[in-house]
């Protein structure tokens, strides 16, 4: 048999790229697991979708979140070295129980954007979070304001939804990613 004997299943290909790029931002130590998680994070979010909206097509959700473009961005250089308050800024510290720093802790430890701080430098970072709770339905983050904060879903699902040609659309759902 030779590979062109093989039809390659509608989306299996973005699937896989997908999944690539979260592994490799991901870099867990159990691969398996996380390739079980993942997929099945998936199933059950497009089960929601069918359930929601009754119409989905896996490989056009996909497109619009892979390829879709920015509005802006924006950015500054920053140079900690030149920082006048360097060292000698305050630390932000907003108190928290023992359980909502065990529960930041797992939700942050996967993160690519928190895999290259050291333990101290993770523990300033924890310390100065606090704990958000919004109502049903609440707008958390709107497109096109200014990025306040950085959120960690501790429950809940949350519906992205961004303007297209002037009609508000639900690409995406977020859930908690439960990490162990």
């Amino acid at each position: 048999m030779t590979s062109s004997d093989f039809e390659i299943p509608n989306g299996l290909t973005m699937a896989l790229q997908e999944f690539t790029v979260n592994l490799i931002k991901e870099r867990p130590s159990n691969i398996y697991d996380f390739a079980a998680n993942y997929f099945t994070r998936l199933l059950k979010e497009k089960e929601r979708l069918l359930n929601d909206e009754g119409d989905y097509d896996e490989d056009a959700e996909i497109s619009k979140l892979r390829y879709a473009k920015r509005q802006s961005v924006c950015a500054e250089s920053y140079q900690p070295e030149e920082d006048e308050e360097g060292e000698n800024a305050e630390k932000i510290v907003h108190p928290k129980t023992e359980e909502q720093r065990q529960r930041l802790e797992i939700s942050v430890k996967s993160s690519f954007l928190f895999k290259a701080l050291d333990e101290d430098q993770t523990i300033e970072v924890l310390d100065a979070m606090f704990e958000r709770k919004v109502d049903v339905n609440e707008d958390v983050i709107v497109q096109g304001d200014d990025g306040d904060n950085f959120y960690v879903i501790d429950h809940g699902t949350y519906d992205i939804i961004v303007d297209v040609n002037g009609t508000p659309k639900t690409v995406f759902k977020l859930c908690p990613i439960r990490v162990t």
